[in-house]
């Protein structure tokens, strides 16, 4: 079994075109247990065995078991996939609105949306390694290419773990010292020699197409520096890193006002109000008709890219941006 027949292209194909439809998991039913090549095939896209039926079938003169099978589709199986809005799933019958309860294209939303997303600021060409990688090569790999982890793969690209710096340091933390309590498991972790005990799996990832504020609190939850970028059906398309996300931050002044004037300002209630930005603080100036617009304002603001802060200054009197 290759996986590289008609139905490989199939499952993976049909894996894709899941994920765009913003399904957070698929279930397989193999109902006959004997089928090697059909379990392997949903093993290598990712798949893992949540079950069993035993006995449910005769055929040939023997019982047949049925399988089932699980892959989730989101980091954790159970986050809302980013395609839904809090209505539920695409199609479904209650109109997304944004934080503020207006219709998705009121004034003021599109500055509450990441314009860029994994794919703009990612690393394309990742450095990678295999389960069999030896010690010595990731730690050299790590120090030629300067980065703190590496995406471990599998088959013909699939991240199965990441090995990192934190998993390397034990070798040196334990030599000669008896590990304490609630060190057992970093301990075990000095003995390995290779990627595939060294590992951390399985691996923290993200999709290309997911908005930088969404990795950036994925790197935050999860406590880690760098995340695999991959595909539908797990292949790795490259690295984010914190330093990637913080590359918003490189923005013009000039570029953020202006965005700032388009989609935050551009309403016919806030035509007394201009913005200034001076090394990513953005200031609010003029008049404002209804003071309960201030946290909108303020919310609105700090959500367009490369904003370092806000202040605000309405009727002569500095105000602070909640």
């Amino acid at each position: 079994m290759t996986g590289r027949g008609p139905g490989a292209a199939l499952m993976r194909a049909l894996v894709a075109g899941c994920g765009r439809a913003g399904v957070r998991r698929m279930i397989a039913v193999v109902a006959d247990s004997g089928t090697s090549a059909s379990l392997a095939l949903h093993r290598r896209l990712g798949f893992t065995e949540a079950g069993r039926l035993k006995a449910v079938g005769h055929e040939h003169g023997r019982w047949v078991d049925t399988v089932l099978l699980q892959r989730a589709l989101t980091e954790d199986g159970r986050t809302v996939p980013t395609a839904w809005g809090p209505s539920g799933p695409p199609g479904g019958t209650g109109a997304r609105r944004d934080w503020k309860g207006h219709h998705e294209g009121g004034p003021m939303h599109s500055a509450a949306l990441s314009h860029h997303t994994v794919s703009d600021v990612m690393t394309h060409t990742a450095v990678a390694i295999g389960r069999d990688a030896p010690y010595k090569e990731i730690v050299a790999l790590m120090d030629q290419w300067k980065v703190s982890a590496l995406p471990v793969l599998e088959g013909e690209g699939r991240v199965v773990g990441v090995v990192s710096e934190a998993d390397l340091l034990p070798k040196e933390a334990f030599r000669g010292a008896d590990p304490g309590p609630g060190e057992l498991s970093e301990a075990a972790k000095a003995g390995a020699v290779r990627a595939g005990d060294l590992m951390s799996s399985p691996a923290v990832t993200v999709h290309a197409g997911a908005s930088l504020p969404e990795a950036a609190r994925i790197m935050a939850r999860r406590k880690v520096k760098r995340l695999p970028v991959v595909d539908e059906i797990g292949m790795l398309e490259g690295v984010v890193s914190r330093s990637d996300l913080l590359k918003v931050f490189l923005r013009k002044d000039d570029e953020i006002e202006a965005e700032i004037r388009r989609s935050v300002l551009d309403g016919a209630a806030l035509t007394g109000l201009d913005v200034t930005v001076v090394e990513g603080v953005a200031t609010l100036r003029g008049t404002l008709p209804d003071r309960a617009l201030v946290p909108l304002l303020a919310r609105a603001t700090r959500a367009v890219e490369g904003v370092v802060d806000v202040r605000m200054e309405f009727g002569g009197r500095e105000e602070t941006a909640p």
